[in-house]
C-alpha cells in the first residue's frame, strides 16, 4: 500500500459539509430533493447519531417506479418515510483513521462512507470525490519532460 494513503488521515478529506436526513423525512420529497441535487446516497440522522443510509434506489415505491414516474402515479411514497426505507448502516470510518486503513476494510463495500468521531457522533463523509481527492493527494503526478 502506498506509504501516503497511512499518513493521510479521513479528517484531512472527508466532506464536513454534508446533508443529512431524518427517520420522519418524507420519502417523495427526499427522492425529488436528491434527483434534483444529483445525490446518490444520503445519511439518516437521529440529532447527530447516525441511524442509517438511504440510497436513491431506497426512495423508489414498492412496485419498482421511478421516483419521477411514481409521483406521476401519486403512488404511495407521499405516504412513507424515511424510516421504511433506509438500510442501517454496516460500514463506518472514524476520522483519525487513516485512509490506507479505510481503503483496506472497503473491499466489499460500494458507497457513501459515514465519518463519525469516537464518541459515534456523524461529522463528515466520504463519497467519490473525497476517494479521488486522497488518491490524487497520495499518487505524485508523474513530471513530463519534452524530449526535442
Amino acid at each position: 500500500m502506498n506509504k501516503s494513503l497511512t499518513k493521510l488521515r479521513v479528517s484531512d478529506i472527508m466532506r464536513r459539509d454534508f446533508a443529512a436526513l431524518r427517520e420522519e423525512d418524507n420519502l417523495e420529497r427526499v427522492g425529488d430533493s436528491m434527483i434534483a441535487m444529483g445525490l446518490r446516497s444520503l445519511p439518516v440522522v437521529d440529532g447527530d447519531v447516525l441511524v442509517g443510509l438511504l440510497k436513491l434506489e431506497d426512495t423508489i415505491p414498492v412496485g419498482g417506479l421511478s421516483p419521477i414516474l411514481a409521483k406521476a402515479r401519486g403512488d404511495r411514497a407521499k405516504r412513507m418515510f424515511v424510516a421504511e426505507r433506509m438500510t442501517r448502516v454496516t460500514f463506518v470510518a472514524f476520522e483519525d483513521e487513516s485512509i490506507g486503513d479505510v481503503a483496506t476494510r472497503l473491499e466489499d463495500y460500494d458507497g457513501l462512507v459515514p465519518v463519525l468521531d469516537r464518541d459515534d457522533r456523524l461529522v463528515g463523509i466520504l463519497g467519490p470525490r473525497e476517494w479521488r481527492k486522497a488518491f490524487a493527494t497520495a499518487v505524485p503526478t508523474p513530471r513530463l519532460s519534452l524530449v526535442a
